[in-house]
């Protein structure tokens, strides 16, 4: 995998090397050369509808850049301006990011001729959710992460140290009520969490109506621990969930390991 701050970039490993057909005996023999073109920046203005600059923001070149294994991000400067890291020529898809405004995505051809590029936001819309739980009652501080939008996940909100912050809320107040002032005005997919309850996916629409989720209580798998020879409860012990991603794969969630005792257990 190969990049440069300059040079068009590999988007994925072995991308440049399957394309210039670098073979394990090249490596070996030393022969392996790659050759790094200086590629095209998309650069451009982002506006909103009465020609004024949008000057806080993201512009997002990948369909996932939180599960890139490059940058995807660039900002939106003070005066309404962005530009791309170097790209190979190409169709991309474009997400724009900005505080206040509604995304949006588009697909744009990078090329050696292209002339700079403008996007013009809408106002955003109030997307409000009430999560309650089986009662009926606000579940404080619940977690709401986007999922998708338009196919894509270019819209995100986690937080990380190595990915920009988008500035979408990730969580409920106090009241179980989670406002994001600025959603588009079509539909997105979030995964609603909090603890002690299921995680619930669900796909909405900013309206002027608030939405109601309601989370169910987490499932509890509980019994206890014995001797096979003597019958006795085992004093000690850990219990560990096993996630089954497929028949013929487990994948072990130490994080979620709990302690047995006196031959009792409860997990969730």
């Amino acid at each position: 995998k190969f990049s440069h701050q300059d040079y068009a970039s590999d988007s994925e490993w072995a991308e440049l090397q399957g394309q210039q057909g670098l073979t394990t005996l090249m490596l070996r023999d030393g022969s392996a050369k790659i050759v790094m073109s200086r590629g095209v920046s998309l650069a451009g203005t982002v506006v909103d509808t009465s020609g004024n600059p949008v000057t806080k923001g993201l512009v997002i070149w990948h369909d996932a850049p939180y599960h890139g294994q490059e940058v995807h991000e660039s900002q939106i400067d003070d005066v309404g301006q962005f530009e791309t890291l170097p790209l190979q020529p190409g169709e991309y898809p474009i997400t724009i990011v900005a505080p206040g405004f509604q995304p949006d995505r588009q697909m744009v051809t990078v090329s050696n001729s292209m002339d700079a590029f403008q996007f013009v936001l809408k106002s955003g819309k109030q997307l409000t959710l009430k999560i309650i739980d089986p009662e009926g009652k606000p579940i404080p501080g619940a977690y709401v992460g986007l999922r998708k939008w338009r196919g894509a996940e270019s819209l995100y909100n986690y937080h990380h140290p190595n990915v920009p912050d988008s500035c979408i809320p990730r969580r409920a107040g106090e009241n179980g009520v989670y406002v994001w002032d600025w959603a588009p005005d079509d539909a997105v997919t979030y995964k609603i969490d909090a603890k002690g309850f299921r995680s619930h996916t669900v796909t909405l629409t900013a309206t002027e109506a608030e939405h109601v989720v309601k989370l169910m209580s987490s499932l509890v798998a509980s019994g206890k621990v014995t001797d096979a020879k003597t019958g006795e409860l085992v004093q000690a012990f850990r219990v560990l969930p096993i996630h089954v991603n497929r028949p013929d794969r487990l994948t072990t969630l130490f994080h979620g390991a709990v302690t047995g005792e006196e031959g009792q257990y409860e997990i969730r």
